[in-house]
């Protein structure tokens, strides 16, 4: 019986070890937000008074997530997000 020359299998056996490991250049590559993405998001946080539009009992402290994802709108006096929530009934500073 003739005896097989070893280099195809040196060569399968290089191609499977050089394509195996971790892609240097991933699809999902993580880049960084700036003022051109299309989704933008502000944190705040708000001591909410009783009778607050959770509807919750006035003895229970309750918690209020607000939670807006729009897209981006062009500057303006009329675009600009709001800087307070009040209650929805009476207003904190009469409180």
């Amino acid at each position: 019986m003739a005896r097989r020359l070893p280099i195809p299998w040196l060569l399968f056996a290089a191609f499977c070890l050089a394509s195996a490991g971790p892609v240097f250049r991933s699809p999902c590559e993580l880049l960084p937000v700036g003022t051109g993405h299309p989704v933008q998001a502000t944190s705040r946080s708000f001591t909410v008074l009783s009778g607050c539009a959770s509807r919750g009992t006035a003895g229970l402290p309750q918690e209020v997530h607000i939670i807006n994802l729009r897209g981006r709108l062009p500057e303006g006096p009329g675009n600009a997000p709001p800087e307070s929530i009040y209650p929805a009934v009476g207003n904190p500073s009469t409180a």
